[in-house]
């Protein structure tokens, strides 16, 4: 298996657009066999009931309420091996993404740094430029106030 960075450290783009690619088609594949399972479970609970003349509301609904128990514990055991493939996509996405993040933060890090060097260094020479014009007009001290 390559390696998602190219020899320079930076993540290859390409890798980063398949990986959530790849996330994008778990999804839509888990969101698919969710319906699927849910209608095959919940056509095959609602057989029909007859209930009786004693039998009232709350005894139905109560019955409802089972009937769509069972179905969602169907559909999360039927669908899995679905949920896992997608949870393993969407994580190592992440992690390539998590890389790439790491990659430019510190490259942008860097280059802050070494503007902020410079800026550094050309506040000193303009500094000791004054300095020294401050010291050839003929002051003794160098003037530190602007």
């Amino acid at each position: 298996m390559s390696s998602p960075y190219h020899s320079n450290g930076e993540p290859q783009p390409d890798r980063l657009t398949d990986s959530w690619r790849e996330v994008g088609g778990q999804l839509q594949s888990l969101v698919s066999r969710l319906a699927d399972a849910f209608r095959e479970a919940w056509s095959e609970e609602r057989k029909p009931e007859v209930f009786g003349p004693n039998e009232n509301i709350e005894e139905e609904l109560r019955a409802s309420a089972d009937r769509m128990e069972r179905v969602f514990k169907r559909v999360a055991s039927e669908t899995e091996s679905e949920r896992a493939a997608a949870m393993k996509s969407t994580r190592e996405a992440s992690d390539r993404t998590l890389g790439e993040f790491r990659v430019a933060a510190a490259r942008g890090l860097r280059a802050l740094n070494e503007q902020l060097d410079d800026l550094a260094k050309s506040l000193e020479r303009e500094r000791n430029r004054r300095d020294k014009e401050h010291t050839a007009d003929g002051d003794t001290e160098p003037n530190h106030h602007s």
